[in-house]
């Protein structure tokens, strides 16, 4: 088993934000289709696109930087430090 302190760290924490922006993205984007409609739902499917792009885009902007930083390491994290990120 790896132990999270490694220089890996922080590629592992980034590849974990870009996946959840890219799932938020994939939510709204699917919701558009209109094969996730909610009947009682008060904002439209634009809105909620746009609601998402803005909450997701710096998530999958954060996880590039924390990749490439992971990468471009030599320093290994701490353990504690990656799993707060």
């Amino acid at each position: 088993m790896m132990p999270t302190a490694t220089t890996n760290g922080l590629a592992i924490v980034g590849c974990l934000f870009m996946l959840s922006g890219l799932a938020i993205l994939g939510a709204a984007l699917l919701n558009r289709t209109g094969l996730a409609n909610v009947g009682n739902s008060k904002l439209l499917s634009p809105e909620k696109l746009h609601i998402a792009a803005w909450f997701s885009l710096p998530m999958i902007a954060a996880g590039l930087f924390l990749q490439a930083a992971g990468n471009m390491s030599a320093i290994p994290l701490g353990a504690g430090l990656s799993c707060l990120l």
